[in-house]
């Protein structure tokens, strides 16, 4: 089957990432859009995730050079898919994989596609539920930290 008959071929493994501390806070962020102006939700750490690299690998990877932490441990939570259609034909298709990460230490410097970032308790997410990303909130409602959050 040639790819243009199979709507998986932009099929790709998104994985968002929440990383806690020590303290049961996570951490999120604000990044900038290709202009250079901040945009207006707060995220978890995302990456797409590179063909034959280990998830476990690109996490820490990934978190070591956007904030200079160390991760000490990682797990799993659900993932969920997005998918993109125009009209009926579809356009991407993204498998969006779910993981905590525990940090040790705290961020020394950011990585040049974020623009601030800071840690946050259960109740602080509460209130800034709503300037949270929609993925975000995602994996905030399926990990364990977050679960019985009255907004949720």
């Amino acid at each position: 089957m040639n790819g243009d008959n199979n709507p998986l071929t932009d099929q790709e493994v998104q994985l968002l990432i929440l990383v806690t501390n020590s303290f049961n806070e996570v951490l999120l962020m604000r990044t900038v859009d290709d202009e250079g102006k901040i945009k207006d939700k707060w995220v978890c750490m995302q990456v797409g995730l590179p063909k034959g690299e280990s998830i476990d690998l690109c996490i820490k990877n990934f978190v070591k050079t956007s904030t200079q932490m160390d991760v000490e441990s990682i797990e799993s939570i659900e993932p969920f898919e997005e998918i993109i259609k125009d009209q009926e034909k579809i356009l991407v298709h993204r498998i969006k994989m779910g993981f905590r990460a525990l940090s040790t230490g705290d961020i020394t410097e950011l990585g040049p596609h974020l623009k601030t970032a800071g840690w946050f308790t259960k109740q602080e997410i509460e209130w800034y539920w709503e300037k949270i990303d929609e993925d975000t909130r995602k994996i905030l409602m399926a990990s364990r930290d977050i679960q019985g959050m009255e907004t949720c």
